[in-house]
């Protein structure tokens, strides 16, 4: 949660046509590489479906864990 910023907002590089780079490297924000790429593929998904629409990407969320 407290990464939601930098992890969605300020994520450059998250869309669906980068989903396959997503894989080979880590993002790194505030000096701390991330290596999440299932994650980061979801919100590559969400994110091109429903832009900035919190809600929705917390109701996908629920869905995975479902």
């Amino acid at each position: 949660m407290l990464d939601d910023y930098h992890y969605i907002l300020e994520h450059r590089d998250l869309g669906v046509a980068q989903i396959p780079r997503l894989f080979w490297r880590a993002y790194v924000s505030a000096g701390v590489a991330y290596y999440r790429p299932l994650g980061t593929a979801s919100f590559a998904i969400d994110r091109s479906l429903f832009h900035l629409w919190a809600p929705a990407y917390h109701a996908h969320n629920l869905l995975w864990h479902l």
